[in-house]
C-alpha cells in the first residue's frame, strides 16, 4: 500500500482552512468485490466527525489486483487545531485498506 496527501511533508501534516487536498491511495485487495465502501473521519476535540460514509461509484475490484483510489478534502475551521484523519476502505465486511495520519489545521 502506498498513501500520498497532497502538500504533507512531514506528520502532523500542516493544513489550511479552505484548502483542498488530494489523499490517494494505490492498494491490492486481498479478495475480488464487486464494490467498496469508503469512510473518511477527522477525530477532532474527542468526536469523530464523519466526512464521508458511502459506497465507491463504480468499483468493483479483483483480488491480487493494483487500484488507485483518491479522495478530496476541504479543511474547514470547525477542526482549527490538532486532528487525525482516518481512511478505511472496505469490500463488504472486509477491511481492505486502514490508515491515520495526524494533522494540524490552521487559517491561512
Amino acid at each position: 500500500m502506498d498513501v500520498t496527501f497532497t502538500g504533507c511533508n512531514n506528520v502532523p501534516c500542516e493544513t489550511h482552512v479552505g484548502n483542498a487536498y488530494e489523499v490517494a491511495v494505490v492498494f491490492k485487495p486481498s479478495t475480488s468485490h464487486q464494490a467498496l465502501r469508503l469512510e473518511i473521519i477527522v477525530l477532532h476535540n474527542g468526536a469523530n466527525n464523519p466526512i464521508i460514509d458511502q459506497e465507491v461509484p463504480d468499483s468493483a475490484v479483483v483480488g491480487g489486483q493494483q487500484y488507485t483510489l483518491g479522495y478530496t478534502i476541504r479543511m474547514t475551521d470547525f477542526f482549527l487545531g490538532q486532528a487525525t484523519l482516518a481512511f478505511r476502505l472496505f469490500g463488504g465486511d472486509i477491511q481492505e485498506v486502514c490508515f491515520i495520519v495526524g494533522l494540524q489545521v490552521s487559517q491561512p
